[in-house]
Parts: structure tokens; C-alpha cells; sequence
């Protein structure tokens, strides 16, 4: 639970839809369990998320690492991508850091990007490789050799925690506060010089 009605939306909403009429409830974590202790049957399971992520990394465990210095870019919220101001800040954010990047770009954030203008800014800069389709062991090869992420994505933020990446998570809430606890995940929001001093830094 990301506790916050529209961060994410509207995930967070049709969450709370769900428990209402739900007779059990199936957790990732004993923090989640938390959230829906109201609830008689809730039943800790482990995360698919990251028994698909175990069984990816057993599959590429052969292919050769990256010696490439780079951080990965990734953005698809609704509250991002659709949002002018907040999308022109991820922009900022990527084109400017002294780091090489690699954005993965889905086909939703590309029209806001193309609707705002703000594609061909990422495709001028020298330091952004941009990927528009990845196989999920390729994605998983990315996220494996990478030195940090920078994200808006829960999955990728779950991947990131388990992987000990760092993971810059580009939102004013999450809901996998697991990432923060266990000090992997920090919340930039979207002030992107804040963000720019966390990843230069680094």
C-alpha cells in the first residue's frame, strides 16, 4: 500500500477495491501483511515477482557481464508519463547526468514524449542508449549488470532491492516500502536537481 489514493493510480484504489469483496488475501512480505491485518485470512506467500526474477538470472547466469558503467531509466506511471511538468523533469534528469544511461522506453511513455516534445532531446543526447523492446532475459541482463536504476516502476524497485542495486524511485509514494527499509530504494519525487546531486554523487 502506497497509502496514497492516486500514487499509483489507480492500482492503489482497485486495491482496496479488491480486499473488500476478497475472502483471502495472498501477501509478498510480513510488511504487507500488515497493511491488510484487518483481514481474517492472510496468508504469506514469498514474491513471483522475484521467483521469476531467480529463475532469469539461473538462465543468464553464462552470459558474459557488461563491463560498461551504466544506470537504467525507466518510466511508465500514469502520474508521470501524463504529467508535462514531471515527465520533463525525468527528461532533464537523464539528459543531464554525467553518467551514461540506458533508457528503456514503452510504447506509452513514447507518445507522451512525443507528445510533449521531449523525444528528440533524449534522442540528441550522446550519453543515452535508448531500448524500445528487450525479451525479459534481456531486461534482466540490463538490470543485472547495471550500477543503479532509476525507476518508477514497483517491479523493477522489488528487482532492484533483491539485486542490492541502488534504485533512485521516481515518485512522491511507493508501495514496496520494503526497498526503504531495507536502505536499497530512496523517493526523488520530481525535483530533478535534487535527483541529479543523489546520482551524480554516487
Amino acid at each position: 500500500r502506497s497509502h496514497e489514493i492516486f500514487e499509483p493510480y489507480p492500482e492503489e484504489r482497485m486495491r482496496k477495491v479488491t480486499d473488500t469483496f476478497a475472502n483471502i488475501l495472498f501477501v509478498p512480505t510480513e510488511y504487507s501483511a500488515k497493511n491488510v491485518k484487518h483481514k481474517k485470512n492472510v496468508i504469506v506467500t514469498g514474491n513471483t515477482n522475484i521467483d521469476s526474477l531467480i529463475f532469469a538470472l539461473n538462465k543468464i547466469k553464462n552470459r558474459k557481464k557488461s563491463k560498461e558503467n551504466y544506470l537504467i531509466a525507466k518510466t511508465h506511471r500514469q502520474e508521470n508519463i501524463k504529467n508535462k511538468e514531471r515527465l520533463t523533469n525525468f527528461v532533464n534528469i537523464i539528459t543531464k547526468t554525467k553518467h551514461k544511461v540506458h533508457f528503456i522506453l514503452t510504447g506509452n511513455t513514447k507518445k507522451q514524449l512525443e507528445k510533449f516534445n521531449l523525444l528528440s532531446k533524449i534522442k540528441k543526447s550522446k550519453n543515452i542508449k535508448i531500448f524500445s523492446e528487450l525479451s525479459y532475459l534481456d531486461f534482466i541482463k540490463e538490470y543485472r549488470d547495471t550500477a543503479a536504476i532509476l525507476t518508477d516502476g514497483g517491479g523493477e524497485t522489488e528487482e532492484a532491492t533483491y539485486l542490492k542495486k541502488p534504485c533512485l524511485v521516481y515518485r512522491h509514494k511507493t508501495e514496496r516500502q520494503e526497498a526503504e527499509i531495507e536502505g536499497v530504494a530512496v523517493r526523488i519525487s520530481s525535483d530533478y536537481k535534487k535527483a541529479l546531486k543523489l546520482i551524480d554523487d554516487a
